[in-house]
Formats: C-alpha cells, sequence, structure tokens
C-alpha cells in the first residue's frame, strides 16, 4: 500500500493493523504534490511511529521490495 490515498482516513491506524513493512511512501508526483503526501507520515504520533517506522515508511520498505541499498 502507498501512503498517497486521499480516502486514507485515519493514516497512524494502518501500519498497526496490517503492519508497518506493508506500506510505502507514494506521491502521485508529477500530478500533485509530493509534500503534502509526506506529510501524513511527518504527523503521525510517537505514538502511531517511531522514527523507525518512519524511516520504513519513507523510503525503507520500497528499498526493501525493489532490493536496493
Amino acid at each position: 500500500m502507498d501512503t498517497s490515498g486521499h480516502s486514507i482516513i485515519n493514516p497512524g491506524e494502518l501500519p498497526k493493523q496490517f503492519g508497518t513493512d506493508k506500506f510505502a511512501f507514494g506521491t502521485h508526483a508529477p500530478i500533485l504534490d509530493y509534500w503534502s503526501k509526506l506529510w501524513r507520515i511527518e504527523a503521525l504520533r510517537d505514538t502511531e511511529a517511531d522514527a523507525k517506522t518512519r524511516d520504513m515508511l519513507r523510503s525503507g520498505n520500497i528499498k526493501r521490495l525493489l532490493n536496493i541499498s
């Protein structure tokens, strides 16, 4: 799942429900701006996502999926 979906109402609950390894940062760029989608990750509370989880959501999961170091 990517994080760019407009219909995601409570993004902090989804990684808990499905697992933090199932999400990757998505932007819909160049059609839409990337910052508003990145802000969904940055705005997560510490109780929703710690620093490691935020790193996984920003780039770690997609790097793992694509086998990029």
